[in-house]
């Protein structure tokens, strides 16, 4: 019995000296490392070397002039809605107009057809009932 009390009475004195240690450690207020740098390098770093995330099947760039692009983009809208889909049309900072077109995919090969310039699919067709995903960008 009296081995158990001296044991718990030595374990409790290396507790309390490690909460001590732990108190006196944080109120000398070591300064915080300066990583500002380090963040600023993986900042630029991840912005050059990783693209952002696709969410389309497949991705359309198209060339428009600067006072044409809200025009190109609703004949753009106007080929979705035809084609038995859909389309949602942001504009970015840079001056591009981007559009993300949903439509069900045995209308692709239509949809092509009626947005003027836009290249020939690569892949395989799609499955009776799926639905595809077209990202375009309208460049001034």
């Amino acid at each position: 019995m009296k081995r158990r009390a001296l044991l718990v009475f030595a374990l409790v004195l290396v507790l309390l000296g490690s909460i001590w240690a732990i108190v006196s450690w944080r109120r000398a207020g070591a300064p915080a490392p300066d990583i500002s740098a380090l963040t600023e390098s993986l900042k630029k770093t991840a912005s050059e070397k990783l693209s952002a995330p696709v969410l389309a099947n497949e991705q359309i760039a198209l060339n428009a002039a600067p006072d044409q692009l809200e025009v190109r983009a609703k004949e753009v809208i106007d080929a979705a809605i035809q084609a038995g889909g859909t389309a949602i049309k942001t504009n970015e900072k840079d001056g591009t107009v981007l559009l993300l077109v949903k439509i069900p995919g045995r209308n692709a090969e239509l949809f092509r057809g009626l947005i003027k310039g836009a290249p020939s699919p690569n892949g395989p067709a799609p499955r009776d009932g799926e639905t595809r995903l077209v990202e375009i960008t309208i460049h001034p």
